[in-house]
């Protein structure tokens, strides 16, 4: 009986609204140039350049970065999501070849025989563009985060500043929503086939020309 009657009531559901807090590029170039943690740095350039899902960024492994051609091939699917490639800027490329990857490098000698030791697949963590944990590398930014701009924000603040950047700089939703892979797979199909042509090379170039870039060329 009192099943029958606590499964009568049905308590409304509220729904959780979130609002990404208003970011400018000026205040994310110097949060990353306070971030100590050289894995924690490249992970927040990534993520603020390209307008990727943490999890994206996080789960890269290195073949999936075109260096040459600064593409990024992110290859993901799902039901209601979809991410094929983003890019990164010439200044980028620059930056990882000199400062970031040479770092990786020698964090995977250091610590490979301690990931063998706990039994960790040694071949798969080298593949890892960051084979860092995801707690050390958020706490890096975080500290940064309350150094410069004295109130916290979610790393996925990133993506919503990378979205509302390309459009007040006159980039059409559309474009921003293939760049970000937020068109579900059956949506963008429809778009690409019937609606909308765009090469990989002008894709590129609107990222170059639009997007946000945290580094200065030199």
């Amino acid at each position: 009986m009192a099943q029958l009657l606590y499964n009568s009531f049905k308590v409304p559901k509220s729904r959780y609204k979130y609002k990404p807090q208003p970011l400018s590029l000026d205040t994310l170039r110097e949060i990353f140039n306070n971030i100590d943690h050289l894995g924690a740095k490249a992970f927040f350039l990534i993520l603020a350049e390209s307008g990727l899902r943490v999890g994206e960024v996080y789960s890269l492994k290195m073949d999936q970065l075109d260096l040459e051609n600064r593409i990024i091939k992110v290859m993901k699917e799902s039901e209601t999501k979809r991410a094929y490639i983003s890019f990164i800027h010439t200044e980028t490329k620059k930056w990882l070849q000199e400062v970031y990857f040479p770092y990786r490098e020698e964090f995977i000698k250091t610590h490979e025989h301690a990931v063998s030791q706990i039994g960790a697949d040694v071949e798969a963590w080298k593949l890892k563009m960051f084979p860092f944990q995801l707690v050390d590398l958020r706490s890096s930014i975080k500290e940064s985060i309350n150094r410069i701009n004295g109130k916290e924000f979610m790393l996925y603040d990133l993506r919503s500043f990378f979205a509302s950047y390309l459009i007040k700089n006159g980039v059409s939703p559309m474009i921003v929503n293939i760049l970000q892979g937020r068109a579900p797979p059956a949506q963008f199909q429809i778009l690409q086939n019937h609606y909308f042509v765009m090469s990989l090379i002008e894709l590129q170039k609107v990222f170059d020309e639009k997007g946000p870039k945290l580094l200065s060329p030199k």
